[in-house]
């Protein structure tokens, strides 16, 4: 049963893992900064340019 237990220490190669994840991660930051213009749309947007939008959306019977 001992040696069963060393085994499982390969099991433990999984920490690199966590050094490619960095890089996942990495992607996902550059994407948020282009996504920010698509934001702009969810965004409050001056009233001068959300005019044809407020028509439609129901902020609009907030003012």
């Amino acid at each position: 049963a001992a040696e069963s237990m060393p085994v499982p220490a390969p099991a433990v190669t999984p920490a690199p893992t966590p050094t490619d994840a960095e890089p996942e991660f990495a992607e996902p930051t550059p994407m948020p900064v282009p996504v920010a213009g698509v934001e702009g749309d969810d965004l409050p947007l001056p009233r001068s340019l959300r005019a044809p939008d407020d028509e439609a959306e129901p902020e609009a019977a907030g003012r």
